[in-house]
């Protein structure tokens, strides 16, 4: 758990300064994500575990964070 929380600690300055270098784009992105994640046809919750299952393939270290 303690690596988890050192890396999402290692990405928030870079994230910080992505939202800061482009707000519009970061808002969109906010919105699409907030969209795509709503109830509907797909369960939320099927959602985000087909996101985490996306993450390990992956091997996503800041995606599972």
């Amino acid at each position: 758990m303690d690596r988890n929380h050192q890396l999402l600690r290692d990405l928030r300055e870079p994230t910080e300064s992505l939202r800061a270098a482009l707000p519009g784009t970061w808002d969109a992105f906010t919105s699409l994500h907030r969209s795509a994640v709503a109830e509907g046809a797909v369960a939320t919750r099927l959602k985000e575990a087909v996101a985490l299952a996306i993450s390990v393939v992956k091997r996503c270290d800041g995606c599972i964070a």
